[in-house]
């Protein structure tokens, strides 16, 4: 287990280090630069996304100015990168991310502690500053889940109409009750048809032990883009 005392430790006796297995965001290689440039601005509106192939502790300077939120293995995010342009879609692939975002303006200190070798410590410092310009929408949602089970909806609620014509017609159904009972019921029961694949790939995202409200939140997020 670490300790506060241990990664005080850490810190006082280890150096800024690179290492291959920690992923920070760079910057795309210009063509005359040999290698990618480290990011250190971030806007209040972005994700700092950290990477790891090993178990790793990330921790802040000030400790309120960012949020750090643990995910464990592969998940798929949609905001602002502060490594991206604009709104996208980016799935994360690493053994253990860390999406960091900030709370306030100002300098803040990340520091990264490898579990299985406290000795190894990783520095960055990063400027939060305010957001500049407007969002472009990189990749705009694809209309393929929510668009078809609408679509279908749709399609199952205009065939629901035909049905209670003819029902009407036939003399089935005698009263203008009666006939909003049986859309009423036509109508739930298409809505459990269509909507179930929908909430199937939400349970599988942030579903039960997965639940927390911001994984909640950024995967919902997608449906409020036209």
């Amino acid at each position: 287990m670490i300790t506060m005392t241990t990664i005080l430790l850490c810190l006082a006796l280890a150096s800024l280090s690179a290492d291959d297995t920690v992923h920070f965001p760079e910057s795309p290689t210009p063509q005359s630069d040999t290698a990618p440039r480290e990011i250190s601005h971030v806007s209040l509106e972005e994700w700092y996304v950290i990477s790891s192939d090993e178990p790793i502790l990330v921790i802040s300077s000030p400790q309120d100015a960012v949020s750090i939120e643990y995910i464990q293995d592969t998940a798929t995010l949609r905001g602002r990168f502060v490594d991206g342009v604009g709104i996208e879609t980016r799935k994360i692939s690493g053994s253990h991310n860390y999406v960091l975002s900030a709370n306030i303006v100002g300098t803040v200190e990340i520091i990264v502690v490898k579990k299985f070798d406290q000795g190894s410590v990783i520095r960055r410092t990063l400027e939060l500053v305010k957001k500049s310009d407007p969002d472009p929408i990189v990749d705009p949602v694809p209309k393929d889940d929510v668009a078809q089970v609408f679509d279908e909806y749709e399609r199952e609620w205009r065939a629901a109409q035909g049905q209670l014509s003819e029902r009407l017609l036939r003399g089935d159904i005698q009263t203008e009750s009666d006939a909003a009972d049986w859309m009423s019921f036509a109508l739930a029961e298409a809505r459990k048809r269509v909507f179930r694949p929908l909430l199937l790939q939400e349970a599988n995202v942030f579903g039960g032990e997965l639940w927390t409200p911001e994984r909640h939140a950024r995967y919902i997020m997608r449906y409020t883009d036209e």
